[in-house]
């Protein structure tokens, strides 16, 4: 599979999260500069009132959420599932 991999500093489109006062990308997977593969996802906090809009940051998927922006050279799309069987996507087992 060819990725299609974009440099850090061209984050994916960002919405709304669900709280409110950011705004988050989708997790897609990043490279670091050592090589390294994570699953992160772009965000940047809201302004507040005469404020300048923060930078665009980079935090890992995992449970820590670490700051890995310094880190992070690339990015591209998560693989998607579809072909794959036996495996469970959301609570429901694809093609058993």
């Amino acid at each position: 599979m060819d990725a299609n991999w974009k440099p850090a500093g061209d984050p994916p489109e960002m919405a709304m999260a669900e709280y409110g006062w950011r705004l988050e990308s989708v997790p897609v997977l990043g490279l670091t500069k050592h090589g390294g593969m994570a699953v992160a996802f772009a965000c940047r906090d809201l302004p507040e009132e005469g404020e300048e809009a923060p930078k665009t940051r980079w935090i890992s998927g995992c449970s820590e959420g670490w700051d890995i922006t310094d880190e992070l050279a690339w990015w591209t799309e998560l693989p998607t599932t579809d072909g794959l069987d036996g495996i469970v996507v959301h609570g429901t087992l694809k093609n058993p």
